[in-house]
C-alpha cells in the first residue's frame, strides 16, 4: 500500500516548474528512479533465491512443520486477514475526512476491495494509485486524495513500529534491542502529536482544513488494523507445534509487525520481500534455524494472498448483484 513512489515520480513535474533549479533538479530524480528501479531488478530475483535455497537446505524440517500444521489455526488466520478489509475502507473513510472529504462508507469498501488485484502488479503501488484515482473521479480534490495518502502510509509504518515495539517489549523476545523499541514509540508518539500542530499551521492561511476527530479515529483503526494483521500471522505460526511450543502470542505478533515496517522502508524490496523475513526470522530465532523459520515466514504470504482473493471475490460478487439489480 505504498505511494512514496508515487511521490517521486511526480517531483520532477514539480522542478519543471521552477526557473533556476529545474536543469539540475531533473536529472537527478531521474538518477534516482532509475537506481530503485534498478535495485528492485536486481533484490527481488535474489531475495528469492535465498527463500528457495532456504527452503532447499531445510527441507527434511519443512516437510515435518508442514505435515504437523494444524489446520484449526490455518483457517482462522484466513478468515481474520479477510475480516481486515472490513477496517481498511473504514480507515479510508476517516483518512479523506480528516481533510474535508466525506467518503461513504460504501464507496470506500468496493474502492479497496475491488482494487485488492493492483496491490499484485509489479511495483507494489498500483493499488494505492488506484484507490487515489477513483477517489478523484468522486469528486475528492488532489490535496484531499493526496494528504489522505500520504497520511495512511505514515500511519501504517508508525503504527506497526509503534504496536510491535509495544508486543517485542512486553514479549522480551529482543532484550539487546530494548533501547531501539524505547525510541520507536517514543518517536511515534511525538510524530502523531506534532502532525496536527504542523498541518493547522501549514493550511493556516489556506482554504483547505484539518479535522482533528477524524484524524484521532485514523490513529485508531490503524492500531484495529495492525492487531488484526498481527494476530492473523500469530495464528498461522501457531499452526506449527514447534513454533506454537517455542514462542509466546506478544513475540509472534511483535515480530511480524517490526518485520513490516523494516521491509517497507526497504525501497529497494517489493513488498518487502527477502527482508520482511530476514527481519522476522532473526526476531524469532528461539523457535528454531532462521533458514526455516525465512520460509515459514515467507508462506504466510499465500494465506495473505487467500485472504485478498477472497475478499476481492466476496466484494466484486456484491458489487455486481447489486447492479444488476438496478438495472
Amino acid at each position: 500500500m505504498s505511494c512514496r513512489e508515487v511521490l517521486l515520480r511526480k517531483v520532477p513535474d514539480a522542478a519543471n516548474l521552477t526557473v533556476d533549479h529545474s536543469n539540475t533538479t531533473q536529472p537527478t530524480m531521474a538518477i534516482s528512479r532509475k537506481a530503485i528501479g534498478l535495485a528492485k531488478a536486481l533484490f527481488t530475483p535474489a531475495a528469492l533465491l535465498a527463500i528457495f535455497y532456504a527452503a532447499w537446505s531445510s527441507r527434511e524440517h519443512l516437510i515435518a512443520s508442514f505435515s504437523s500444521a494444524n489446520l484449526f489455526y490455518l483457517l482462522p488466520s484466513i478468515c481474520v486477514w479477510i475480516l481486515l478489509h472490513a477496517v481498511a475502507p473504514a480507515f479510508s473513510q476517516a483518512g479523506l475526512a480528516t481533510f474535508g472529504y466525506a467518503a461513504s462508507f460504501r464507496d470506500a469498501f468496493y474502492i479497496h476491495n475491488l482494487r485488492l488485484p493492483a496491490k499484485y502488479l509489479p511495483g507494489g503501488i498500483w493499488h494505492t494509485v488506484a484507490k487515489g484515482a477513483d477517489y478523484k473521479t468522486r469528486g475528492a480534490s488532489a490535496f484531499q486524495v493526496t494528504g489522505y495518502l500520504v497520511m495512511e502510509n505514515i500511519m501504517l509504518v508508525a503504527g506497526a513500529s509503534f504496536l510491535g515495539s509495544i508486543m517485542l517489549l512486553a514479549g522480551q523476545a529482543a532484550p539487546a534491542l530494548e533501547i531501539v523499541f524505547w525510541t520507536a514509540i517514543a518517536a511515534v508518539i511525538a510524530l502523531l502529536a506534532c502532525t496536527p500542530l504542523v498541518l493547522r499551521l501549514y493550511l493556516k492561511e489556506s482554504a483547505q482544513k484539518f479535522h482533528m476527530w477524524p484524524y484521532m479515529l485514523s490513529a485508531l483503526l490503524v492500531v484495529i488494523h495492525w492487531s488484526m494483521a498481527a494476530t492473523s500471522f500469530t495464528l498461522y505460526l501457531q499452526a506449527y507445534p514447534d513454533i506454537n511450543d517455542a514462542l509466546s502470542f506478544a513475540q509472534m505478533a511483535g515480530a511480524y509487525l517490526v518485520s513490516w515496517a523494516a521491509g517497507y522502508v526497504a525501497i529497494f524490496a517489493p513488498q518487502g520481500i527477502g527482508v520482511a523475513e530476514a527481519v522476522s526470522a532473526s526476531l524469532l530465532k528461539d523457535a528454531g534455524s532462521i533458514t526455516g523459520l525465512i520460509v515459514l515466514i515467507a508462506t504466510f504470504r499465500v494465506v495473505v494472498f487467500i485472504g485478498d482473493i477472497i475478499a476481492w471475490a466476496a466484494a466484486y460478487t456484491a458489487f455486481y448483484l447489486k447492479n444488476k439489480g438496478t438495472t
